[in-house]
């Protein structure tokens, strides 16, 4: 205390030992010294905290029902493409099938230069506005490579089986339901179903990033009929 401190009015004050306060400051009448007990502290958190409910995990239903409604959404989405651009989804299919290593490689391609647009888009400053556009391509993008992904692996699995190399609409709706959902289990493994997803994730984005580059640059490979096998010239006739 200076010796021009001054406190007007009743202190009260808790410390483990008492306060010599001078006279001039504060008058003994109007000084309340409650002991400091660290017990009392730990005590009064707990009647604090005691009456309050502690935020409790997702239960198993609520587990459950996200699991089926992500697991619809995604084949709803399949589901469309089978219907809608089925020969477009068949060419997909058989690409990845004939070079899997080589759709590894082009996922990861693709899906680098789509995060790497995000970067770029802000330093262009002019291209800041595209930002989000490129943040919802990246998820669009990730979205279809796994549904392909899963469907790809869902159609070698059923051709293994016996079935034919182009089944009926019926039959390759349950590959697709079957694939989806097996992969989606896996994401209940640590690390590994993690890996099997994010694989199945870059093989279908490579098989859409190769029908892009063969889209914009054309297609070097030979050109194949609508079974996907090469057309077979005639040189008389050329």
């Amino acid at each position: 205390f200076g010796p021009d401190a001054r406190i007007g009015g009743k202190l009260t004050y808790s410390t483990p030992e008492r306060i010599d306060i001078p006279d001039y400051v504060l008058s003994a009448d109007r000084i309340v010294y409650e002991p400091f007990q660290r017990s009392e502290i730990f005590n009064n958190a707990y009647e604090m905290w005691e009456g309050w409910e502690m935020p409790r995990g997702p239960t198993f239903l609520t587990v459950f029902g996200g699991f089926l409604v992500t697991l619809g959404f995604f084949v709803v989405i399949g589901a469309l493409f089978l219907t809608l651009a089925p020969v477009q989804v068949r060419r997909l299919r058989r690409s990845i099938d004939a070079r899997p290593g080589m759709a590894l490689l082009t996922g990861v391609i693709g899906l680098s230069m789509l995060f790497g647009l995000v970067p770029v888009s802000a330093m262009t400053i002019l291209g800041v506005p595209l930002v989000p556009i490129v943040l919802l391509a990246i998820l669009l993008v990730w979205i279809l490579g796994y549904i392909l992904g899963a469907y790809v692996l869902a159609m070698r699995v059923l051709r293994a089986f016996g079935t034919a190399e182009n089944p009926v609409i019926w039959m390759r709706l349950l590959a697709l339901v079957i694939g989806v959902s097996f992969i989606a289990l896996l994401n209940y493994i640590p690390v590994l179903g993690w890996m099997a997803n994010f694989a199945l994730v870059l093989l279908g984005i490579g098989g859409i990033t190769t029908a892009l580059f063969e889209r914009m640059v054309g297609n070097i490979d030979p050109a194949l009929d609508v079974d996907m096998q090469p057309i077979q010239r005639n040189p008389e006739q050329e």
